[in-house]
């Protein structure tokens, strides 16, 4: 086999830079020098990879202590069920465990409930506390349990009860990254030219940070380029 550590392209030199930050969770990195080619390269794998891949939490289902299913009607409510479902969608969790969580409300009103009254087993945390859930219009308890999970991509399901009477399935987006671009420059190695810049735009939704995403994206796609050349031998 031929030996190829001689060449540029197996020395790779470059560096990963925060540019710019446009909002919480959302900058744009760069990275350069790369061999002429290689931004896109590297761009467009990056790029799909940070949509479609990296873990995530998000609440699978729920159970109200009133209710048995999503059309059901709690008079002490301002939103019908339904809506409380799709704001609680909206809500963004942050895992620093692979294990299944529980998270749990129970309020008392008159009161507008948000994010911020959920309460999390260990190893969970809210992101976005503001986010709205329900308003509560009169004196009386009102209670969720909600089970997280951790996957990739989207899990579609429909609305229906699981084995447990009472509980509601949830369609859940895991991934934590919410947009992905990227663009590639000129760029120059003291007076050399020749070279590529990458400039990747990412927004997450706050459960972890855009260089962590980049960082994992780039760890999945090696261990998928590894078994190209060190296959798993069938025996």
């Amino acid at each position: 086999m031929r030996d190829l550590s001689k060449y540029e392209v197996m020395k790779p030199n470059f560096a990963i830079e925060t540019t710019e930050e446009l909002a919480p969770h959302h900058k744009i990195l760069t990275i350069e020098p790369l061999v002429q080619g290689y931004g896109h390269t590297l761009g467009n794998a990056l790029r799909r990879t940070l949509m479609s891949s990296l873990p995530g939490t998000a609440i699978t289902t729920v159970k109200f202590r009133d209710a048995n299913h999503h059309y059901s009607t709690v008079k002490s409510l301002r939103n019908n069920l339904q809506e409380v479902m799709l704001n609680l969608k909206q809500v963004i969790v942050s895992s620093s465990t692979d294990d299944e969580g529980i998270l749990r409300l129970n309020v008392k009103g008159p009161k507008t409930v948000t994010a911020a009254d959920i309460e999390c087993s260990t190893g969970f945390e809210i992101i976005n506390s503001d986010q709205f859930i329900v308003d509560i219009v009169n004196n009386t308890n009102f209670e969720i349990e909600m089970k997280v999970e951790t996957n990739t991509g989207y899990l579609a399901i429909p609305y229906g009860q699981t084995t447990t009477v009472g509980e509601i399935m949830v369609d859940a987006l895991f991934s934590p990254v919410i947009a992905v671009s990227y663009k590639v420059e000129d760029a120059q190695v003291c007076r050399q030219t020749g070279y590529d810049k990458l400039i990747m735009d990412i927004k997450t939704n706050g459960s972890i940070t855009p260089e962590e995403a980049l960082d994992q994206a780039a760890r999945i796609l090696a261990a998928q380029f590894t078994r190209v050349f060190e296959p798993i031998i069938c025996k």
